[in-house]
């Protein structure tokens, strides 16, 4: 007898040729029995999408509609979520639960999963909803901060590319096809040491050696490395936060919340879950990791103290995302300005390359 794989990701019991359970029950299947099949790792949802499908949730469950007409909602986002939508709605329909379906579907993983199921659990979706689009809201402001900031280095820079040659090109000394030409190198070589500074990380990464190098490398860097760990810090806390207002134990919610991207991140906030897991309360396990900011474990000491810690972790949280606002909206002003200098360089060089050649 072959089962065959159903539209919602397991494995059913019926059988070829069978149609109806009397036929299952004549091959002796259990018709209880069902194996899901391994989930697949989902692409990742933008920091954008994520705010305004999980504000859209928030809103449609406070207004008291079915969760499936909410998903349907959330299907006008993008498509580039509609199809992980319209799985959820299918595998709810066959039972699964908001939470179990949306991960499956690809819609969510890791912390929001957990947060989502524990709240589905208490009855208590709308807030949760809140406080994910709040969560995803507050990463995508700064990215597009820094994106505004890079507009008019990227005129300049196009202007840099455009205007230089001309004099050559009015004067004769430089053909259409030499000036077309220096042009389309200029940009090639400017896109390579674009895609290198991209790729980099990821290269970085494939070798243990050189993989430890750069994540030790991007926390101890002077300016950088301090501004880089109270960034995953402060994401580390507001996940956390996040966690335990939906009710999850705080060893689990420290694994979930833990930063994976750096290897010497991780290993500092694992001292963290080896305390707790030593029977340390949360406050001063917090204070194991080395370099955390020591308001953090104040206000955990005070929270933890009053019964409130989720609520002051997450009052933290928000202190922290205003001071590391200001800091990248500092970085969005100095950026650009060093953009600036060093294509006015590049500009004067072509300049000065043009009229000696």
């Amino acid at each position: 007898m072959n089962r065959v794989v159903c539209h919602d990701g397991t494995l059913n019991c019926k059988a070829n040729g069978a149609s109806n359970d009397g036929d299952c029950a004549e091959f002796n299947i259990d018709l209880e029995y069902s194996e899901e099949l391994p989930v697949k790792s989902p692409k990742p949802i933008s920091a954008g999408l994520n705010a305004r499908l999980f504000q859209t949730l928030a809103q449609a469950e406070r207004a008291g509609l079915p969760i499936e007409q909410s998903l349907k909602l959330c299907a006008e986002i993008g498509p580039d979520i509609d199809v992980a939508i319209a799985n959820t709605r299918k595998r709810i329909t066959g039972g699964a639960s908001l939470a179990d379906g949306g991960r499956r579907a690809g819609l969510w993983s890791g912390a929001e999963f957990e947060v989502i199921k524990a709240a589905e659990a208490s009855g208590g979706l709308a807030p949760m909803f809140q406080r994910l689009a709040d969560f995803h809201q507050l990463r995508l402001v700064g990215r597009q901060e820094l994106r505004s900031g890079l507009i008019m280095p990227g005129i300049l820079l196009a202007a840099a590319l455009l205007i230089p040659p001309l004099p050559a090109l009015v004067s004769g000394d430089l053909s259409l096809g030499q000036y077309v030409w220096n042009i389309v190198r200029a940009i090639l070589s400017l896109g390579l040491v674009v895609v290198i500074a991209a790729q980099l990380p990821r290269l970085l990464r494939r070798w243990p050696t050189t993989a430890v190098a750069f994540d030790r490398l991007q926390v101890v860097m002077p300016l950088i490395g301090p501004w880089y760990f109270r960034r995953q810090m402060r994401e580390f806390i507001n996940t956390l936060a996040l966690l335990l207002a939906a009710g999850i134990p705080a060893h689990e919610g420290v694994r979930l919340a833990t930063p994976m991207t750096n290897s010497l991140v991780r290993r500092r906030v694992d001292e963290m879950s080896e305390a707790l897991a030593n029977g340390a309360g949360f406050a001063d396990a917090l204070a194991t990791i080395e370099g955390i900011n020591q308001q953090a474990v104040a206000m955990a000491s005070s929270g933890e103290a009053a019964g409130k810690l989720d609520e002051l972790l997450r009052h933290y949280s928000e202190l922290e995302n205003e001071l590391t606002r200001r800091q990248e909206r500092q970085l969005t002003t100095w950026l650009p300005r060093a953009v600036y200098l060093l294509v006015a360089g590049w500009a004067g060089w072509q300049v000065v390359t043009n009229f000696i050649g």
